[in-house]
């Protein structure tokens, strides 16, 4: 050695490794000093995905009031074992969302019907001639202020029904029809009356 450079004693260079060891422990368990230790504030916003949940660790407790809209919810997976008593009102479903066979069966009594008074109740009628041995039907239309029809009858212009068969008398959606058969060798003409009401939207 030429006496210019320093000589460090191998005790000497041991005890600052050590130091340095120690320091180094310190300020990593003074970062994290156990289990709990890491809270909201240290975690940057939407870092956490449900990648990073356990199964079951996000309970209704800890989900705010009102933080699950209908987006977030796959569609039928809400079954009636996660609806409480009551909690589904008719405010709560989409007109004529529920149709008939959503309902069980003798589920629904009178008091769950509504029902509209019969008005606007009116007499129509139409006379049709049929030809010697003719077999047609005659249909009689209600008007649209009275479109649903309650009940029908049949008269023959002159005589009685003799020579006249009448097959069949069948209501329709907004009038009735009668199915007659003239097996007579002259032209017999029939009249059918229909009692026609409203159906609560007409106007």
């Amino acid at each position: 050695m030429n006496g210019q450079g320093r000589t460090v004693s191998r005790p000497a260079a041991v005890a600052g490794y050590v130091g340095l060891v120690v320091l180094m422990s310190a300020g990593a368990a003074t970062g994290l000093s156990g289990s709990n230790t890491v809270y909201s504030d240290d975690i940057v916003d939407r870092s956490v995905t449900a990648a990073d949940l356990g199964t079951n660790s996000v309970s209704r407790v800890k989900i705010q009031d009102n933080a699950v809209a209908g987006s977030e919810v796959i569609d039928g997976s809400i079954t009636g074992a996660e609806l409480a008593n009551s909690a589904v009102g008719s405010a709560e479903i989409a007109g004529g969302a529920v149709t008939s066979d959503k309902v069980a069966a003798n589920s629904l009594g009178r008091d769950k019907l509504a029902f509209s008074p019969v008005s606007d109740v009116v007499q129509v009628n139409g006379t049709r001639t049929y030809a010697a041995n003719e077999s047609a039907g005659h249909i009689v239309t209600c008007p649209n202020s009275s479109p649903v029809p309650l009940g029908a009858g049949h008269a023959f212009g002159s005589g009685n029904e003799a020579g006249f068969v009448v097959r069949g008398s069948i209501p329709l959606e907004h009038g009735w029809v009668v199915y007659g058969q003239n097996i007579l060798p002259q032209a017999k003409a029939l009249t059918v009356y229909v009692i026609c009401a409203s159906d609560g939207s007409s106007g």
